[in-house]
């Protein structure tokens, strides 16, 4: 596959991050149509060229950003809430 895809990718998983605040492998997925192991292949790729972006947060199951105020994570553990959050995100990448 073309070195372009791969930077396409990875310039949208670093926005994502940025602007949504988190990021997982369904999201990279969904977006660009590639494997599972693709998608991981690209979010340890993006860790790797940006160690400070994000990191793994077990209880959500996401990459969150390092840097980003998270004061509504601790409200987002509704299925209801999830859902709101996953439309945003949805609609706007």
């Amino acid at each position: 596959m073309s070195t372009w895809f791969v930077e396409a990718r990875l310039a949208w998983i670093k926005e994502s991050v940025e602007i949504f605040g988190f990021i997982n492998r369904e999201h990279i997925q969904k977006k660009f149509g590639v494997s599972t192991p693709q998608a991981s292949v690209d979010i340890r790729e993006a860790l790797a060229r940006w160690p400070d972006l994000m990191s793994y947060d077990r209880s959500t199951k996401q990459y969150v950003n390092r840097t980003r105020n998270t004061w509504w994570r601790g409200y987002t553990t509704g299925a209801s809430t999830i859902a709101v959050l996953w439309i945003a995100f949805t609609l706007f990448t």
